[in-house]
């Protein structure tokens, strides 16, 4: 911020004391005629930040007058300057008036005028290159003026200064020369930066080059030369241009700089052989290592692109590789072997180190002269006959089947080298191809069981005079093929084993023999049809036993032993095996059921039947022959009234009485007749079935104490005492009923089921007396059968306890009513739960 200072005008050296030393007036100013205002460095405040462009020179002259605030409207907000670039020191930047009347019109009084004159000036020479933003046109500095009166008025006035460029620049270029590399592909070759151009052009224009200007991003001119046309390295390794640069400015400046591009080289030549084809002549004597010939070549090209290496080319069989070789650097091309009479052909190859590297080829045609006379030389090569190892032929193989190929080859010439080949084999033949090639091929069906190798023989001869022959053997192995099937040395087995043998145990052993080889003869066994009965073992024909023979479950068995060779396919045989189980005595008899049940009446007469019992026993012979007997009789020392025929039917013996032993129970056994029998039992309990044969019998009361005697008053329906009779018999001839059959039955009852002796009716002292009761006891037998009892009854006025009580013996029959209590009245009876 740039500080105006105000003083009184009519004292304006006073003024100088005002302002700091750094504002004082420069000399010789201070005789400068009042009016014109006097220049003042002026030097901003530490903290104020100022563009190092420009230090702005500041003198003002202020007229000051009493005026109303109204006046200083005239003063503008802002103000705008503009200044060439590099202007000298003390360069007048801008003027500005400002008049302001007030309503006096005259001086003291009148029209007062307040002139206000400012002067920026430039302090050093400056260049708008240096301090300016690139990328904007226009360069601006700014600052702020603060204007005060004595009468309080106070404002600030923003200046822009616009420094204005000029065309000051004759230098585009950084350097005055270059030198750039070009090679294959590249096109940008130079950037020439800070050059504002308006025109810009090379020389020679003919070259392929051409140039291209851009901006980068903060508006810089950016020069390039690219390559507009094909270079060749080998037509012009170099091309020295100059470029010239125009600015558009008044006046128009230039600038020039010379460039020398030099082409760099690529590999875009290949090797050139002086010759397509080198022929050469040799004798057939000549040694391996003489050297025949050279080979050159040459490259267009500079550095590594044209440094060259010789090669044998490998596009070529191996066999022609291996006759030559050549110097990798000089070409010299030797023998790598003696060779034979004949045209023989080698390519060989020079490559360069380029990358990718570039070659060329040419033909060493070697001609070998016949010189000397050479015995036949015999080349054999076994052939694969069937997928096999060359020299391996199936048995199978049929006749006229090539077995080996065979070239023969005789560097001689004429009659010398005519040549007549023979094969010394009755199995084997030559059969000729083409010139000098043959084939050998099965003559005869081959049989490996016969023969299995054989060793082949073939001679060769030339027409010379004296003849040179040679030969040449080979083995020919006879591969088996699997054309026998496995023979079993038996084809039926016959084996007998008794029954309950150990699991495991060895049975037979069976063998097959195969007359071919290898896998052909390997056999294996397995068995069919054996049902999970017998297993064989695999390699040695080992028939065992799985389970337990049991004769009596089955008795013979048969199945096949299956003997499989490894041939492919498979060859099979199979033998019979019949294996007959023996039987021993091992079988319990066993009865139809563990225990039977009869019953018989007790009234039966001996020899009556009661039942019939099982036997049987799975054995054959005397162990399957069943005796029954009864063995034992369970309960009783009696004898036994029964007997058991070997039917199994078993009968009375004598008479039966239910009443004195209701049931029997016996072992019957059965035994077999091996000689070490066997036998089992099984219990028969044979019951006996009552008849209705005994009446009931009156137990309670006993004889002699028959008697009861009742005290009155007494109520009806009340117990008196009680009778009880008995049945030996069972069932319904044992269940017992009671009934009244004479006697006082108006005063005393019976009770049907439980005997109960029970007054009719209430009884008092009219009834004092004695009165009797016939009671009949009887059985539910068919016919039934019963017994009587005579009950005496005595009614007294006494109050003794008028009867014994029942026995606790006493038993009721199933569907009776529940007893009456003794000495009480059935109706106070508590009632049943």
């Amino acid at each position: 911020m740039i500080r105006w200072y105000s003083f009184p005008d009519e004292r304006p050296d006073s003024c100088l004391r005002q302002i700091p030393a750094e504002l004082r007036p420069i000399p010789p100013l201070s005789s400068t005629p009042f009016h014109s205002p006097p220049r003042w460095w002026l030097q901003p405040p530490a903290s104020t930040a100022m563009p190092p462009l420009l230090h702005l020179y500041f003198f003002a002259l202020l007229l000051l007058c009493s005026f109303q605030a109204s006046q200083h409207q005239s003063i503008p907000q802002s103000i705008t300057y503009s200044l060439e670039e590099e202007a000298p020191v003390d360069t007048l930047v801008g003027k500005g008036v400002w008049r302001l009347w007030n309503q006096g019109g005259a001086r003291g009084g009148g029209p007062v005028l307040t002139a206000l004159q400012s002067a920026l000036q430039g302090k050093p020479a400056e260049s708008t290159e240096k301090h300016c933003v690139h990328f904007s046109d226009s360069c601006q500095l700014s600052l702020e003026v603060a204007v005060q009166s004595s009468d309080g008025f106070f404002k600030n006035v923003k200046v822009e200064v616009v420094i204005r460029d000029k065309n000051d620049n004759s230098r585009p270029f950084q350097a005055e020369h270059d030198t750039e590399r070009v090679g294959s592909g590249q096109q940008r070759l130079h950037s020439l930066p800070r050059a504002r151009l308006r025109q810009r052009r090379q020389a020679p224009e003919c070259a392929p080059f051409t140039i291209v200007q851009s901006h980068n991003l903060v508006g810089i001119p950016q020069l390039s030369l690219v390559v507009s046309g094909p270079l060749d390295r080998e037509v012009v390794p170099v091309y020295n241009l100059t470029v010239w640069a125009y600015d558009g400015g008044q006046p128009p400046r230039a600038g020039a700089m010379t460039v020398s591009v030099l082409v760099l080289d690529v590999n875009d030549n290949a090797p050139t052989f002086t010759k397509a084809v080198y022929s050469v002549n040799v004798s057939e004597s000549a040694p391996e290592g003489t050297a025949i010939l050279t080979v050159s070549a040459t490259d267009p090209d500079d550095g590594d692109n044209a440094a060259l290496q010789y090669t044998i080319s490998v596009q070529q069989p191996s066999s022609e590789r291996q006759k030559l070789r050549v110097g990798a650097k000089d070409g010299v091309v030797t023998l790598a072997k003696a060779l034979n009479v004949g045209v023989h052909r080698v390519l060989v190859e020079v490559q360069d180190g380029g990358s990718p590297p570039m070659a060329a080829q040419a033909v060493v045609q070697v001609t070998v002269l016949d010189t000397d006379n050479n015995p036949p030389a015999l080349n054999v090569d076994l052939l694969s006959v069937l997928d096999m190892k060359p020299g391996f032929v199936p048995e199978r193989a049929k006749v006229s089947t090539a077995v080996a190929y065979m070239a023969v080859s005789d560097p001689d010439t004429n009659a010398n080298g005519i040549v007549t080949c023979s094969c010394h084999s009755d199995r084997f033949d030559l059969q000729p191809l083409d010139l000098n090639e043959y084939k050998v091929i099965i003559n005869m069906p081959l049989d490996r069981e016969e023969e299995d190798h054989y060793t082949v023989l073939i001679t060769c001869a030339d027409g010379g005079s004296p003849r040179l022959s040679a030969s040449a053997t080979f083995d020919i192995w006879v591969v088996d093929a699997n054309d026998n099937a496995p023979a079993f040395l038996q084809k039926d087995h016959f084996v007998s084993v008794a029954e309950n043998n150990s699991p495991s145990d060895g049975l037979i052993q069976v063998a097959a023999t195969d007359a071919d080889s290898g896998d052909n003869a390997n056999v294996t066994y397995s068995l069919l049809g054996a049902e999970g009965n017998f297993l064989i073992g695999a390699q040695n024909g080992l028939v065992k036993v799985i389970h337990k023979f049991n004769y009596e479950q089955r008795s013979r068995y048969v199945f096949y032993v299956l003997a499989t060779d490894h041939g492919d396919p498979p060859l099979t045989s199979t033998a019979t095996v019949t294996v007959n189980v023996l039987d021993v005595n091992d079988e319990i008899p066993t009865f139809s059921a563990q225990e039977y049940v009869m019953s018989v009446d007790e009234s039966v007469k001996p020899g009556t039947y009661i039942g019939n019992v099982s036997a049987f026993d799975p054995d054959t012979g005397p162990g399957g022959q069943v005796v029954l007997s009864i063995v034992q009789s369970l309960g009783s020392d009696f004898p036994i009234p029964f007997a058991i025929r070997n039917t199994g039917v078993i009968v009375t013996t004598g008479p039966l009485d239910r009443e004195q032993r209701g049931s029997y129970v016996l072992y019957v056994m059965a035994k077999d007749q091996g000689s070490q029998p066997l036998s089992s039992t099984a219990l028969v309990r044979i019951d006996i079935l009552d008849i209705n044969d005994n009446p009931p019998q009156f137990v309670f009361p006993e004889n002699g104490s028959n008697t009861y005697t009742l005290p009155i008053p007494v109520q009806a329906n009340f117990i008196v005492g009680t009778v009880r009779a008995v049945d030996p018999d069972s069932g319904l001839n044992s269940v017992v009923s009671y009934s009244t059959v004479g006697g006082n039955s108006s005063y005393f009852r019976v009770d049907e089921f439980t005997g109960s002796l029970i007054t009719a009716r209430d009884m008092d002292e009219a009834q004092v007396g004695s009165y009797y009761l016939l009671v009949r006891a009887t059985d539910k037998g068919s016919p039934p059968l019963s017994s009587e009892q005579k009950i005496s009854l005595y009614v007294t006025r006494h109050s003794q306890y008028c009867c014994p009580p029942p026995p606790a013996s006493l038993v009721f029959h199933p569907s009776a009513q529940p007893p009456y209590q003794h000495g009480r009245h059935p109706s106070r009876q508590p009632s049943t739960p």
